[in-house]
């Protein structure tokens, strides 16, 4: 026998409370899911404005001293705001001159501790 047939063998006052709870169930994924995804776009937004806002504020205290090319203002710019950001991990700082020339340290090792063009001309900490 098909089951489709053993569910119209069915009395009605068993098939409409199964067609009613089966329409329930899939209402209420579909209803999940749409607050589930309006809730990821909501929380996608508001990821994005925090990281807009920081790097605002960082462009803000780094503005002056890249002017300056000042390497180690530029640093300890960046070391404090690394400091400040407590449960935020912070993956990649990458700062540019006016020429949108960003550079590595070319004598520190491929694995060490990366930094600014200038840390070692400057007589900076190896």
């Amino acid at each position: 026998m098909k089951p489709l047939s053993r569910f119209g063998n069915l009395p009605v006052t068993l098939r409409v409370p199964l067609i009613a709870s089966a329409l329930m169930v899939l209402l209420g994924l579909v209803a999940s899911q749409s607050v589930l995804s309006a809730l990821g776009r909501v929380q996608d937004d508001r990821l994005s404005e925090t990281a807009r806002l920081h790097i605002e504020g960082l462009s803000v205290a780094l503005g002056p001293s890249v002017l300056r090319q000042d390497v180690w203002e530029v640093y300890d710019i960046l070391d404090r705001a690394r400091a400040g950001s407590e449960g935020q991990r912070l993956l990649l700082t990458v700062v540019a001159d006016e020429r949108a020339r960003a550079g590595r340290d070319r004598s520190a090792p491929r694995t060490g501790r990366r930094g600014c063009k200038g840390f070692r001309e400057r007589g900076g900490r190896s």
